[in-house]
C-alpha cells in the first residue's frame, strides 16, 4: 500500500520512509495522521504523479497539490505493484515508458519462452525508486545491461524476442547502442554487423533485432 499524509506544507526535503506503517490503518493508527490515498484509490493519480515524477521539481509540485508533507513507501512499489502505479497515472501509456517484456527462451525446452521484464532509464528515474532502492541518494550507475531484441514476433506474440543481453558499462552500452546497424538480411537474426550509426531503440526495419537503452 502507498500513501502520502495530510498536511498543510512540504516540499519533497520532507520526505520519510517507514516499513512499519503500510497501510492506510497503520498510518491513521501509528502517525495520527489521515492519508490522501487509501485502499479505495481515492487521490491515487496526485499520489501516482509524485511517485513517478522524476525530477525534485515535479515531486514538489505533486506534493503541494495533495497539501502532503510525509511519504510512504514499501519494497512492493517499486517492483510488483509498480505497473499499478503506471497505469493508475497514464492508463494509454500504462508501463511501456518505465520497461519493456521480452519473450526470453526456456533452458531446455525448444521454442518455449517465457516474458521477461527489461527496465527501462526512466523506471530508474522515478521518485518511488529512488526513494525505495536508493533512499534518497543520488546514485552514478556503475554498469548497464545492453539489450538487443526482435520485432518479428510482435505480430504473433505481441512482444519481441530477446536476441542478446550485455552487462556493460554505461558508456560502453550507450556506445554499442549507437553503432549498432541491424542484421546482415532483412530476415530477424541474431547475427549482426557493427559500423557507426544512429539507429537505436524501435528505429529501422520492424523485423529486425534493435538495442534497447
Amino acid at each position: 500500500m502507498w500513501t502520502t499524509t495530510q498536511s498543510t506544507t512540504g516540499t519533497a526535503s520532507d520526505i520519510r520512509q517507514s516499513p512499519t506503517a503500510s497501510c492506510p490503518g497503520g498510518i491513521t493508527f501509528v502517525a495520527q495522521r489521515i492519508p490522501n490515498t487509501n485502499p479505495f484509490q481515492d487521490h491515487v493519480d496526485g499520489a501516482a504523479g509524485f511517485f513517478l515524477a522524476t525530477s525534485e521539481a515535479k515531486a514538489n509540485a505533486a506534493l503541494t497539490g495533495a497539501g502532503s508533507r510525509y511519504i510512504i513507501t514499501d519494497g512492493s512499489m517499486a517492483a510488483g505493484s509498480f505497473p499499478n502505479i503506471a497505469y493508475w497515472r497514464n492508463t494509454t501509456a500504462g508501463v511501456d515508458p518505465y520497461a519493456a517484456g521480452l519473450l526470453v527462451p526456456v533452458p531446455g525446452r525448444e521454442n518455449t519462452y517465457s516474458i521477461k521484464s527489461f527496465y527501462k532509464e526512466a523506471y530508474y528515474r522515478t521518485m518511488v525508486l529512488r526513494l525505495q532502492a536508493f533512499d534518497g541518494t543520488m546514485v552514478v550507475p556503475s554498469e548497464a545491461l545492453y539489450v538487443e531484441y526482435d520485432t518479428a514476433s510482435i505480430s504473433e506474440t505481441g512482444y519481441a524476442r530477446l536476441v542478446d543481453n550485455r552487462t556493460l558499462s554505461p558508456a560502453g552500452a550507450r556506445a554499442a547502442a549507437d553503432t549498432y546497424s541491424g542484421p546482415r538480411s532483412s530476415g530477424a537474426t541474431s547475427v549482426r554487423r557493427r559500423r557507426p550509426s544512429r539507429r537505436s531503440g524501435t528505429t529501422g526495419s520492424s523485423t529486425s533485432p534493435h538495442p534497447m537503452r
